[in-house]
């Protein structure tokens, strides 16, 4: 893009597998209008979508707020989300937050509450906070450890 001497604005433009394109303007109207065009073009190109509710991106998942990535606890309806405090990476498998554990489903994130069987073991999770049971647990007039 250039000024010539006779008050020309000459604009020459190319984009990936076209020809370049030059346009000659005569007044300074028609340069104002040329550019304002040039502008309008390169924001609206540039322009990234709001984002909002759930992305994946290499195996992980991520949850947006009005562009703002989720860190940390996230409910949605009856179940509970972590994502992680630096990346926002939702968890996918065992957290220790402090002395609590808490175990996250590999596949929908969702964390445990009640019952999972793991192997041969069997672990309780608090149906309201979801930590890992770590003493005795009666369940009607049965014990459990």
């Amino acid at each position: 893009n250039s000024i010539s001497k006779e008050n020309e604005y000459v604009s020459s433009e190319s984009k990936e597998n076209t020809s370049s394109v030059s346009t000659t303007v005569q007044s300074s109207s028609e340069v104002s209008q040329h550019l304002s065009q040039k502008i309008a073009t390169s924001l609206s190109s540039n322009t990234t979508r709001l984002k909002n509710g759930w992305y994946s991106e290499k195996d992980n998942w991520y949850y947006y707020n009005n562009n703002n990535m989720q860190k940390g606890w996230l409910q949605g309806g009856n179940d509970w989300y972590y994502f992680n405090p630096i990346n926002g990476q939702m968890q996918k498998s065992w957290l220790q937050g402090g002395n609590d554990w808490y175990y996250f489903n590999p596949v929908s994130g969702r964390m445990q509450k009640n019952w999972l069987q793991g192997g041969n073991d069997w672990y309780y999770f608090n149906p309201t906070s979801g930590h890992m049971q770590k003493s005795w647990l009666q369940g009607g007039n049965d014990w459990y450890y």
